[in-house]
């Protein structure tokens, strides 16, 4: 299986899992040393433990109903590849339905076990 198939799989499994609330699915798909910046952090997180916090509490506070990336470009850099794209994420929260249109990167790397995120900043796409 080519490197951008392996990679597409892992988003697809990714908005699965951030779909689902699956905490664990989602935090195992990160390296143990990676950077992630998520659309409500007020800053950069670089632990497992970290991450784990922030889907825990985004998961919670915002009921995901979808989440559907739009676009997609990979460059693959041999070990590396990294994959910008445009998604819509849908939520439920007390105050109703929400959509939420964002630009996303993610920097993945190939390891023994396959790949994983060693990169990931998403942020809301101007209107």
């Amino acid at each position: 299986m080519s490197s951008a198939t392996q990679v597409r799989s892992l988003i697809e499994r990714w908005c699965k899992a951030f779909v689902a609330s699956d905490v664990d699915c989602l935090v195992g798909m990160y390296a143990s040393d990676a950077v992630f910046l998520g659309t409500t952090s007020p800053r950069m997180l670089s632990t497992t433990d970290e991450i784990r916090e922030y889907f825990v509490r985004a998961t919670r506070q915002r009921n995901p109903k979808s989440a559907d990336v739009l676009e997609l470009q990979l460059q693959d850099h041999g070990a590396l590849v990294v994959a910008n794209a445009l998604d819509r994420i849908e939520w439920s929260d007390s105050q109703g339905p929400l959509v939420s249109m964002g630009r996303v990167t993610f920097i993945l790397g190939r390891f023994d076990h396959g790949w994983r995120i060693e990169s990931f900043h998403r942020s809301e796409a101007p209107r």
